[in-house]
């Protein structure tokens, strides 16, 4: 088992027999119970003859290593006594849990309380997960890309290393995940990218399907722009309007009970009216929360949405 006060356990289980004739080595998760044998669902590997004694060879070997390092130790009593009051709690703590997420989801005027809850530990974190360390990041970035999609917006040619490198800079600024991989797509279509910065700094308009639809029409001729680059150039306008349209978003408001969104913002599911109520049941839940604006939000999204995982 796991040594005491490590976060890792050690769970797959290793049965060596060894006769004469025979030499057998199973490994897997089944336990070496009734139910680990015939009705649990498990599965296990068998390795027979000459294999299963070589393969018995490494394991000792690796075991001493674990032994040696202290990853595993010997689970004698006082160990098994301390591992089961820490089991005990925590059963304790999933019954709870499971009772309090039984009455969230059963009341969907309360499905705020999952975002809330996570939020208070989000908060009380420290370091660079924390909430504070999130929001101040985000303080930071912001206008540095706002500045970015400024000077990519102006008028005049641009050689194509320095639409990378501003790119890059906007990549660096933003906070949706695997935007590099649309890179040099988007960089393939730099003049049409540009085109449609031009327009929405143009634009009057700060209703979020305007300017959403404005972008789309631009993007959909730019692969690798997607609904998560469109919703990123109009968070670093306004945080407080413009709300961020990602798979961590959307996976934070279903948290929050709105459950008709897509699980993946696409530009072929993704129009501006969508977007403007998208944006709409965002300022919601920040309020619900207490959140300054939609960059704290998107900040608790994301915390939500890796803690999940």
């Amino acid at each position: 088992m796991g040594a005491a006060g490590r976060n890792a356990t050690l769970h797959p289980k290793v049965y060596y027999l060894a006769s004469p004739k025979l030499h057998l080595l199973v490994t897997g998760s089944a336990k070496l119970t009734a139910g680990g044998l015939s009705s649990n669902h498990a599965i296990s590997t068998v390795v027979e003859g000459r294999a299963a004694a070589d393969a018995q060879a490494s394991l000792k070997i690796w075991i001493s290593a674990r032994l040696k390092e202290k990853d595993v130790v010997v689970a004698d009593k006082d160990l098994i006594d301390a591992y089961e009051v820490r089991r005990n709690i925590w059963r304790a703590h999933i019954v709870l849990a499971d009772q309090q997420a039984g009455a969230i989801i059963s009341d969907p005027s309360r499905r705020v309380e999952t975002l809330a809850a996570l939020l208070m530990a989000m908060r009380a974190g420290r370091g660079e997960a924390g909430f504070d360390a999130q929001v101040a990041r985000r303080r930071r970035s912001l206008p540095a890309a706002a500045r970015t999609v400024r000077a990519l917006s102006a008028a005049g040619p641009i050689r194509s290393a320095e639409f990378v490198q501003h790119y890059e800079m906007l990549i660096a600024a933003w906070h949706s995940g695997g935007m590099h991989r649309g890179k040099s797509r988007i960089a393939a279509n730099a003049a049409r990218f540009r085109a449609a910065l031009r327009a929405l700094a143009a634009a009057r308009s700060d209703d979020p399907e305007t300017p959403f639809n404005l972008l789309l029409g631009y993007m959909r001729g730019v692969p690798g722009a997607g609904v998560n680059v469109i919703t990123e150039i109009l968070h670093s306008r306004d945080r407080a309007r413009f709300a961020v349209m990602n798979r961590n978003s959307l996976s934070g408001l279903r948290l929050a009970g709105y459950s008709s969104y897509p699980e993946a913002s696409r530009k072929d599911n993704v129009d501006g009216a969508l977007y403007a109520r998208f944006c709409a049941d965002a300022l919601t839940t920040a309020d619900e929360l207490g959140l300054a604006d939609l960059s704290e939000l998107d900040a608790l999204f994301n915390h939500a949405y890796w803690t999940k995982d």
